[in-house]
This record gives structure tokens, C-alpha cells and sequence, in this order.
């Protein structure tokens, strides 16, 4: 982990130093793409381009975390209705969020705000959360997210599985679609225990009329046993990295993969 001071952290706000990158969410039936993770990139004046991974951690402990999120979260939302207006079938745009923010006395304004400001309807905006960090504060986690499910975003857990809160995080949230960790979709082409597993939370998911997202796919072995299952969507470097929104317009423009 790399460390970075919170003066870096501005600097690299008041200077543009940040760029949004975007990965398709695909149905595999069909080859549509569903929606776009915002995932961000820091292009550090001394460091270099930075990936998430290497800066977030120690970026929500700092103070200007909240910033980050809404420049994020405005970036996206302009983004996802620049698309639209082109003529690209609308999509739902992916931010992630952390229990940090579901604390946050002015995190549901900053959503309104910025859907009012963008233009964007707020059924094309998804908030990902994973499922340990909503669990660190059910009470909260649950009368936020309840929130912004009654303004009509959509609510995605990510990491699905690999917390002893999965079925709980199920009862206590208004969640739309979960994300199976891609763990257990590494081995699922070679490991009947991990597709078995797969196999039972996209049943449970149908049943309670959820979408399912892989992710994480990488080969055609793991996308082959997704193929077969109900209302699993796929995400992965089979079909794409994160990519810069023009590229990303250029390849999807049609919602369909090309």
C-alpha cells in the first residue's frame, strides 16, 4: 500500500488529477450490457496512474473522503446522462459506496442534489455496497439505504458469500441485485463446491426476485456454468476492463456487445 498524505488527496481534487473509468455489467442471454461500474483512477503527478486498490483504504480515513465520493458520484451521474443524450439505450451507472458514507449526515442530499443537478433519473443510478461494511451499523445502514430505495436507485451488495451476514444482509435490506465474490467464481470451472454455491444464490436470488451479478469472470470454462443459471448477469476481463467513457461509449453505444 502506497502512502499518500491528505494534502495529496486534494491537490488531487482541485487539480483534476482524477479520471472515472467504466466496466460493462453484462446479460450473457442476450449480450446487452445492463449497466457500468464507476470505478476511479488517479493520475498522480509522481506516482503515476493509480488504481483504486492502492489509495481508497487510507483515502476513507482522511477527511475529504466525503468530496471524493460526490465528485464521484457527480462524474458518474453526468457521464451515464451525456450517454443517453447521445443516443446510447440507457444503462444503470454503478458507484460504490462505504459505511462511512451511509453515517453521513448530508450523504442522501448529496444524491438528490446531484440527480436534480445531472438530470439523470434516479433508476439509472445503483449504489454498491459490500455486505460487511452495511453490517458494521445495521440501523443506520438499513434507514439510509431504505432512503435511497424510496427515491427509486437501485441497491447492489457486493462480495456476496463470504460473510457470515449474507442471509441477514438479505432480511435487513431493501437490496436489488448481489454480487457473488469472485472467488468462488475463479474456481467454479474446476470446483463442484464453489459452482454448487453459485448454483444456490442464484436460486435464492430468483426466488426472491433479485438480480445476480459474477464477478470476476475471466475464461470461458467460468462463463460456460454462468450461461446456465437464472438471472445471472457477468462482469469480468473476459469481456472487458475498466475503460475511459469515450471507449466505452464506442464499444457499447448500442447496449449490445460488439
Amino acid at each position: 500500500m502506497i502512502q499518500l498524505k491528505e494534502h495529496s488527496f486534494r491537490e488531487a481534487l482541485q487539480n483534476n488529477q482524477l479520471v472515472m473509468y467504466y466496466q460493462p455489467i453484462i446479460k450473457v442471454e442476450n449480450n446487452s450490457v445492463v449497466a457500468a461500474e464507476a470505478l476511479v483512477r488517479w493520475n498522480h503527478p509522481v506516482l503515476g496512474f493509480l488504481l483504486p486498490g492502492e489509495f481508497i483504504s487510507e483515502l476513507e480515513e482522511s477527511s475529504i473522503f466525503f468530496d471524493f465520493f460526490v465528485w464521484g458520484l457527480r462524474t458518474a451521474c453526468i457521464q451515464n446522462k451525456s450517454w443517453q443524450d447521445q443516443g446510447m439505450a440507457p444503462i444503470r451507472v454503478t458507484v460504490n459506496i462505504s459505511v462511512q458514507l451511509l453515517r453521513h449526515p448530508l450523504f442522501v442530499q448529496a444524491i438528490i442534489s446531484t440527480l436534480r443537478e445531472t438530470g439523470l433519473a434516479s433508476n439509472w443510478l445503483e449504489l454498491e455496497i459490500t455486505e460487511t461494511s452495511a453490517m458494521q451499523d445495521v440501523e443506520q445502514s438499513s434507514l439510509t439505504l431504505n432512503q435511497l430505495k424510496d427515491l427509486g436507485i437501485k441497491i447492489t451488495v457486493d462480495d456476496f458469500g463470504i460473510g457470515h451476514s449474507s442471509l441477514n444482509y438479505l432480511r435487513n435490506f431493501p437490496v436489488d441485485t448481489i454480487k457473488i465474490d469472485k472467488s468462488f467464481i475463479t474456481k467454479s470451472a474446476t470446483d463442484k463446491k464453489d459452482l454448487a454455491i453459485i448454483r444456490a444464490i442464484c436460486c435464492l436470488a430468483d426466488d426472491l426476485g433479485l438480480e445476480v451479478v459474477a464477478e470476476g469472470v475471466e475464461t470461458l470454462d467460468q462463463l460456460a456454468n454462468l450461461t446456465m443459471l437464472k438471472n445471472c448477469l457477468v462482469q469480468g476481463f473476459l469481456f472487458s476492463e475498466a475503460i475511459p467513457a469515450q471507449a466505452f461509449f464506442e464499444h457499447y453505444q448500442s447496449s449490445f456487445l460488439i
